[in-house]
């Protein structure tokens, strides 16, 4: 954003230049079965996170009225050890995915994860998704752990 000469700055103008205006950590409060592109709906704060300028509503993210350039990273940890395991961000729904991630069934390991640095709208939706090939859970791991969980940070402005 360019100022000029005897431009007054606002507070809308220094909170659209600051990084971090609009952040949160969340996690999911128990494990969450899956078994079809399922959302993730039973997010909570992450302890001792700071939220401000993103609400969420049954899995829906919403970001605050300036939008901007988001940094989104989910990190899933799956029970099934042995099917296809996804994990991803969308927008509006199902049809506007942003990024995926998977681990094939014969892959050791139970976490998938994937971030990705997407520009959003003022008032735009962020959602995150997982599946697996069979049905299973998403974990929810100790409290201190952000694990299944989501980071949403506002990079700048739009």
């Amino acid at each position: 954003m360019a100022f000029t000469a005897g431009q007054r700055l606002t507070a809308a103008m220094l909170n659209d230049i600051t990084v971090g205006s609009e952040q949160g950590e969340w996690t999911i409060v128990a494990n969450l079965l899956i078994g079809t592109p399922t959302l993730i709906n039973n997010w909570v704060p992450f302890t001792g996170a700071v939220i401000k300028g993103i609400t969420h509503s049954a899995g829906v993210f919403t970001v605050g009225p300036a939008g901007g350039l988001y940094t989104v990273s989910l990190a899933c940890r799956f029970t099934a050890a042995t099917a296809d395991r996804y994990c991803f961000v969308v927008g509006t729904g199902t049809t506007d995915t942003w990024t995926k991630s998977s681990v094939g069934s014969s892959a050791t390991g139970l976490n998938t994860s994937v971030a990705i640095t997407k520009r959003v709208p003022p008032n735009g939706q962020i959602r995150c998704y997982a599946y697996s090939g069979v049905a299973s859970n998403v974990t929810h791991e100790t409290a201190s752990d952000l694990v299944t969980g989501v980071t949403i940070v506002r990079e700048g402005p739009l």
